[in-house]
């Protein structure tokens, strides 16, 4: 499923109506909202490699091949040489820790430092 509302909850935020209008992935947040199916969430995360993330890269556990998150968007972090922060969609209840960004096109894979949540914390 790509739908970006879902990722960044913006329904908890309360950006979304689900009483009026229409707008492109509706009945997608609408079924995940009345049904609480989503479950994954957007996360910051930060990687100390020379080269930046590319985005698309999946994101494995240790010791799967599988993929279980995929990078979104990345960037250098400036004034820290050789730290990149990126955005990464990933079960919400992945622990970080124990995760890879995979290789893609000749990057080697990479560990994942720091991380947050990123939207709406739970009430």
């Amino acid at each position: 499923m790509d739908c970006r509302a879902a990722r960044g909850r913006v329904c908890a935020a309360g950006a979304v109506s689900l009483e009026k209008g229409c707008y492109p992935g509706q009945e997608i947040v609408a079924r995940l909202h009345y049904r609480g199916g989503n479950k994954r969430a957007l996360f910051r995360v930060q990687t100390p490699t020379r080269k930046t993330p590319l985005a698309g890269s999946d994101i494995v556990k240790r010791d799967k091949a599988n993929a279980i998150g995929r990078v979104l968007y990345s960037a250098s972090m400036p004034g820290y040489p050789g730290a990149h922060v990126a955005l990464a969609v990933l079960p919400r209840d992945a622990d970080p820790t124990q995760l890879l960004i995979a290789e893609v096109d000749g990057q080697d894979a990479t560990t994942i430092t720091a991380w947050e949540r990123v939207g709406v914390t739970e009430a």
